[in-house]
């Protein structure tokens, strides 16, 4: 248990000056100076303002006012900053307005560039709506007009980008009525834009996050466990219908070997920082013996041998020290499964219970953990000692666990 809390003490420091997953990346200034940095990775849903990096040893914010581009080399990230026109009608479909024209104005903005070519495409998020625009050969940035509207009861959408992406067109193949099945989205403008490159015998350049992490991966641990129980053994008179007096067992601790096989479900495929657990863990079978004397000087024996698996399901929470190495949480909910047992006095049932769990991981493959159960009941009632009909004896038990593993990632 020490031993625990002292780990869980450390891990708080830790955690504290922990860092964000971070990849190698690059932001270029006003002046056109091109530094190499380090920069967090994060769900850009709405389009941001301004970067965060780690540039040496610190983090540094910079802003629209500071950069005029940042991105990272693995070509799955790029924001350039441009003067374009914003489209301030809400998509939301509770508040559209009823007018086919779009509220606009100029403002300058981070644009993050979806594909680059001759015909280059790029994106704008707000918490409003997502708006589109299109480049070509390097020149003014232009927004593809759509709006949704609604007019008393109907509901409808202009479609001018529809206009816009024929009159750029040099593909003499596409059709306007082809054209027309070109929607409003980012990988259905995309897939045009890239074709439209094609057409114009240029290579262009697709940014997009390229999914480095697994939805589902299997972890295999083993280790050591420590198992703690202890019992109550109650005195009921059934001549004269009452209590008499209750006496503790302690067993003491037992430790011996467990495996456990874990699939984890990635929440978060961005940033790779929440995933959802259910595993299966096997307990070397154990036996706890213990002799108390309860009554008029006799001594009443209690030997406990328990085999069980354990089944486990809850969140994990990763904290990156740096790109390698990282840490986790884990707060799951464990059924415990007993498959052989034996008890003076009654069988010990199923049960449920919390357990906490923090570890290590290096290179995303090799693992340490420390896995700490708080004390719950484990019932178990029943019939111990009847001499010529009474008294009859009864026991409750209660259990904790403390274990260490070592494993490694298969998937």
């Amino acid at each position: 248990m020490k031993i625990f809390i002292s780990f869980l003490i450390i891990l708080n420091f830790t955690i504290l000056y922990s860092q964000s997953n971070l990849e190698p990346g690059y932001f270029i200034t006003n002046d056109n100076i091109k530094y190499d940095v380090l920069i967090p990775i994060v769900n850009y849903n709405i389009n941001p303002v301004g970067v965060r990096v780690k540039d040496g040893e610190e983090f540094k914010k910079y802003s629209l006012n500071d950069i005029k581009e940042f991105g990272l080399y693995d070509g799955s990230l790029k924001f350039v900053k441009a003067d374009v026109l914003v489209d301030l009608s809400s998509e939301k479909s509770n508040n559209l307005s009823p007018t086919k024209e779009s509220k606009t104005k100029t403002e300058t903005v981070f644009l993050r560039q979806l594909v680059e070519g001759d015909v280059s495409l790029f994106s704008y998020s707000t918490n409003l709506n997502t708006r589109f625009y299109y480049q070509v050969n390097h020149e003014t940035i232009t927004l593809l007009t759509y709006k949704r509207f609604q007019n008393n009861t109907t509901r409808s959408n202009t479609k001018k980008y529809l206009k816009q992406l024929y009159d750029i067109s040099k593909c003499d193949e596409i059709k306007f009525d082809q054209l027309a099945k070109v929607e409003y989205q980012k990988e259905s403008l995309t897939q045009y834009i890239i074709q439209e490159n094609n057409c114009r015998n240029v290579s262009a350049v697709k940014y997009s996050r390229k999914n480095k992490h697994k939805p589902i991966s299997l972890i295999g641990n083993i280790g050591l466990a420590s198992h703690t129980t202890t019992g109550k053994l109650r005195r009921f008179d059934t001549f004269l219908g009452n209590s008499s007096g209750s006496n503790n067992y302690d067993y003491g601790n037992e430790i011996g070997l467990f495996v456990n096989a874990t699939l984890e479900y990635r929440l978060d495929l961005i940033s790779n920082k929440w995933s959802l657990l259910t595993s299966l863990s096997y307990y070397q079978p154990y036996n706890f013996e213990a002799i108390r004397a309860i009554d008029q000087g006799v001594e009443y024996p209690q030997e406990i041998q328990i085999k069980y698996l354990g089944v486990s399901l809850g969140p994990r929470k990763y904290f990156y020290l740096t790109n390698s190495l990282r840490l986790n949480v884990d707060l799951l909910l464990e059924l415990k499964m007993i498959s052989e047992q034996e008890l003076i006095g009654g069988d010990l049932k199923n049960d449920i219970g919390f357990t906490l769990g923090s570890g290590i991981e290096l290179f995303k493959k090799y693992n340490i953990n420390i896995v700490y159960q708080p004390k719950n009941l484990w019932s178990a009632g029943g019939e111990i000692f009847k001499p010529n009909g009474y008294p009859v004896f009864t026991t409750n038990h209660s259990y904790s666990r403390l274990s260490v593993s070592v494993g490694y990632r298969f998937l």
